[in-house]
């Protein structure tokens, strides 16, 4: 059995099926694959995303749990610094309920759903690809002008490219009964001895319930996410008072590494693209942004039936122009974050505490583009470039974001 389409999507996570929808609804056969048997199922992700997220899916905030105005920051010491707290910043999702109401607009704007459909090989040809997927006990082949690789953190696309994966991180997550929590604000753990490589975190989602997760750096040799977890809970025992999990889950985060997302006939989206904040591993908003520009490059190349690697190479163009530069200055944080020791990062929570910076972090904090704040707090704290150890002129990109002539401003602001 063969089906034929212009495009096949493999993924049905947001990325993909946004990918889907906005090229159905230019008017294009989209065959949309997802190897589950249910849309959002099994959850991997915290579901923590900023108000613009929604706006970028078209989607209402029918599907927010909770609302998020701050978090309170925590050394291995106990040192504490709050963050926030005066709007609301973020929204806690029903994370499955998002992946299914951007199928459901993608199959509104007619594009195909195949449930149950696991990829097992590609094949690029001079006229078109096919791809054969595994559905239970039967091989199926579909045969498209083009694919976009929209499977997540192990695509079987970009596999099939050569792309390597980046640094990963190795994630544990829980769903938790708990006594008290904070409901407008989650807390973040950092430090060597907390979460190496990463941090923790709890996210309230209703009255003494609570998200929890922690991340490390994918490494054979240190100890498993699950023995930091454990630590955890006995390092904070006032913050896990009554503690009941009721679900654990687990999984790995790609984080941004500069490498190609377009091949021939073929474009890479979300995860599968590495378009993840490598502040914090969020990729929905950023997905989403790559869904938009991965629509509008296959639109045009599909039209001109001009799909070969180099056609295809304004995708890229696109999307870094807009996030890409954010996504490396993200990848500068994270390498000066893991410099740090516990004693420097102690060192910077009390910095942070002083009013005027504490301000600033308020004032420019945002959880999608966290460069300008950072830029600004450079700016306008010579102190900070000694405990991180920066030069005094920084690299071109982050002197776009501390423009000098604006710190007078920004420190009357």
């Amino acid at each position: 059995m063969t089906d034929n389409y212009d495009v096949v999507v493999v993924g049905a996570g947001p990325s993909g099926a946004r990918t889907a929808g906005l090229l159905a609804q230019k008017g294009y056969s989209v065959a949309l694959l997802e190897e589950h048997a249910k849309i959002g199922l099994p959850v991997h992700c915290s579901g923590f995303v900023t108000p613009r997220t929604l706006a970028v899916a078209g989607l209402s905030d029918s599907l927010v749990l909770n609302k998020i105005k701050g978090a309170h920051v925590y050394s291995s010491n106990g040192k504490m610094i709050t963050l926030g707290g005066d709007q609301d910043r973020a929204f806690v999702l029903d994370r499955a309920s998002l992946d299914q109401k951007i199928v459901e607009s993608s199959l509104e704007s007619g594009a195909d759903l195949y449930l149950g459909n696991r990829v097992k090989s590609i094949e690029t040809l001079n006229s078109h690809m096919e791809i054969q997927v595994q559905k239970k006990n039967s091989r199926i082949r579909y045969k498209s002008r083009s694919i976009v690789g929209a499977d997540g953190v192990r695509s079987i696309v970009a596999e099939h490219f050569g792309r390597a994966t980046g640094q990963m991180i190795w994630c544990i997550g829980a769903e938790a009964r708990i006594l008290d929590h904070p409901m407008d604000m989650v807390r973040i753990y950092v430090g060597d001895t907390i979460a190496p490589g990463w941090f923790a975190w709890t996210i309230p989602i209703e009255p003494h319930k609570v998200r929890i997760g922690l991340g490390t750096i994918m490494n054979t040799s240190q100890k498993k996410p699950r023995a930091f977890f454990n630590e955890l809970l006995s390092r904070f025992p006032n913050h896990f008072k009554g503690l009941e999990i009721e679900s654990f889950g687990g999984g790995f985060i790609p984080l941004y590494t500069n490498a190609q997302t377009y091949f021939n006939r073929t474009l890479l989206v979300g995860d599968a693209a590495l378009q993840v904040k490598p502040t914090s591993g969020g990729g929905i908003y950023m997905g989403l942004k790559g869904a938009e520009y991965a629509a509008t490059s296959l639109d045009e190349a599909l039209q001109s039936d001009a799909l070969a690697e180099k056609n295809l190479s304004t995708y890229q163009e696109r999307w870094t122009k807009e996030i890409g530069l954010e996504l490396k200055r993200g990848l500068d944080i994270r390498n000066k974050y893991l410099s740090l020791g516990d004693s420097q990062l102690e060192r910077m929570i009390d910095i942070l505490n002083i009013p005027v910076f504490k301000s600033k972090i308020n004032r420019y904090g945002d959880i999608d583009y966290p460069s300008r704040m950072f830029g600004v707090l450079l700016g306008l704290a010579p102190i900070l470039k000694g405990v991180l150890g920066l030069p005094d002129i920084l690299p071109l990109p982050w002197r776009r974001v501390v423009d000098r002539d604006n710190w007078q401003q920004i420190l009357k602001g």
